[in-house]
């Protein structure tokens, strides 16, 4: 906890560690919604945000991404109405890996009202450059900024960048005082000793973990090169996934694939999405891509 509070400049009030950041969204979605209120999420993404949602009888409402596969600010803060409860964003996106710009962010902010909780799933966000960083939204920032009057929880996981998917661990950051709300909800013991000694030893182990996120920026923006140089369409990534809307092809592309014993996530007449692999991994994919019907 201390050393999260002092990585992120928050007091360890403001942060709730939990069995990963889905667990800890569950709880979040229990403490501040309401039976049938409504969650406002821009779709499509992550699918377990709809069967987590229903946990606690609200009701989810879908914000389709726009035609060029990005996130729709100003549709879902259209779409805040006097019934809903919560808005639940990912940034990075998933599956598009989009990152929400800070100046769109904070206009975004400005249109939700006080009573609404807004939930940014900050899963991916270690996969950004320090470039990308300096333009990129980010809700720990808007957490510790004072001026902020909007009820704001983002949500980390060690899953992703630090490699613990099964150690299931994860942590929260807002106000102190929602921070309480939560753990006063939260089932005790919920995350082990081992899961905290595994993430204490890969959070303090700096050069390592960007070395391997260098790797996997480096991999994933070679990757959609190639695949754009062979024709095929690629959303531009800032987490370690790409997105291809290829729409009516997604079905067939991802079946051709598999006959390659390569198994990629896609969702017919959609896209497809490819999580960044080893670059052995990848140029199998890339042999499979150029026989393939486009």
């Amino acid at each position: 906890m201390e050393a999260l509070a002092e990585h992120h400049d928050v007091p360890t009030t403001s942060i709730l560690l939990g069995a990963g950041s889905a667990t800890l969204l569950d709880l979040v979605t229990h403490v501040c919604t309401r039976p049938g209120a409504t969650v406002v999420c821009p779709w499509r993404g992550w699918e377990a945000y709809p069967h987590i949602i229903a946990r606690s009888r609200t009701n989810f409402v879908p914000i389709p991404l726009t035609s060029a596969d990005e996130v729709d600010l100003d549709a879902i803060a259209h779409a805040i109405t006097s019934d809903t409860a919560m808005v639940l964003l990912t940034n990075p996106h998933n599956p598009t890996g989009q990152a929400l710009d800070r100046q769109s962010w904070r206009r975004f902010l400005a249109r939700v009202p006080s009573g609404v909780t807004v939930v940014i799933d900050e899963a991916y966000y270690e996969f950004l450059s320090p470039p990308e960083r300096a333009t990129t939204a980010s809700g720990i920032d808007t957490v510790r900024d004072p001026s902020n009057n909007t009820r704001v929880i983002v949500l980390r996981t060690f899953s992703k960048a630090f490699g613990l998917a099964g150690e299931r661990i994860g942590y929260a950051i807002t106000t102190s005082q929602i921070a309480a709300d939560l753990r006063r909800c939260q089932i005790p013991f919920s995350v082990s000793r081992t899961a905290l000694a595994a993430a204490a030893a890969t959070f303090h182990d700096t050069a390592a973990r960007e070395a391997q996120l260098h790797e996997i920026r480096a991999e994933r923006d070679r990757l959609a090169r190639e695949l754009t140089a062979l024709g095929y369409p690629v959303h531009h990534s800032s987490a370690n996934m790409l997105w291809l809307p290829l729409r009516n092809r997604a079905e067939d592309f991802a079946t051709g694939l598999a006959r390659h014993g390569i198994i990629v996530r896609h969702w017919p007449g959609d896209g497809v999405r490819i999580s960044v692999g080893t670059h052995t991994d990848h140029n199998a994919l890339l042999a499979a891509a150029r026989v393939l019907p486009r």
